[in-house]
C-alpha cells in the first residue's frame, strides 16, 4: 500500500539545490501541451486585432496578450524551480491546463469576457494551490512560492 501511495502524492522538491550534482531536467507532456495552447492563443488574439484594427482593438489585443503572458511566466517560473510528481499534482496541472484551454476558447471574442474571466480565476486558483503546497513542503522555495501565491490572489 505504501508503494502505491508514493505515486499518488510525493513531496515537492527543488529541481536544483546548492551542493547537489546538476541533473538534466526533462520536459513533461503537460508542458508541451501548455506551449501548444499558447500557440493557439497567439492565433486567437491576433484575429481579434485583424478584425478590429483600431486603437480599441489594439488595446484589447494587448490586454489579452498581457494576461496570457503573465500566466505563462508564472507557470514557467514554477515548473523550472519545483519538481512535482504524483497523481494529485498532475491532476492540479490538468485542472489548470483545462482552465487555460477555456480561456483560449473564450478569447476569440470580447463578448465571451465573463467566461474568460471565470476561467482566469480558476487558473489563478490552481496556481495559488500549487504554490502554497510547494511553499509548505519546500523550505528553500518558500519565499518565492509565497510571493507568487500572493500574486495569484
Amino acid at each position: 500500500m505504501r508503494v502505491h501511495m508514493r505515486h499518488f502524492i510525493t513531496k515537492p522538491s527543488l529541481h536544483q539545490d546548492w551542493n547537489q550534482k546538476q541533473a538534466d531536467r526533462r520536459v513533461t507532456w503537460s508542458e508541451l501541451f501548455s506551449d501548444l495552447l499558447y500557440v493557439v492563443v497567439s492565433m486567437n488574439i491576433s484575429t481579434l486585432l485583424v478584425s478590429n484594427p483600431t486603437g480599441a482593438g489594439f488595446g484589447q489585443f494587448m490586454l489579452y496578450w498581457f494576461i496570457f503572458w503573465l500566466i505563462w511566466q508564472q507557470q514557467q517560473l514554477f515548473e523550472s524551480r519545483i519538481r512535482l510528481e504524483g497523481l494529485v499534482f498532475e491532476f492540479l496541472r490538468l485542472f489548470q491546463l483545462l482552465a487555460i484551454l477555456a480561456m483560449v476558447i473564450h478569447s476569440a471574442s470580447i463578448s465571451y469576457y465573463p467566461r474568460f474571466a471565470g476561467a482566469f480565476c480558476v487558473v489563478k486558483l490552481a496556481a495559488l494551490v500549487l504554490n502554497v503546497l510547494a511553499a509548505v513542503t519546500v523550505p528553500r522555495a518558500r519565499a518565492s512560492c509565497l510571493l507568487v501565491a500572493l500574486g495569484a490572489l
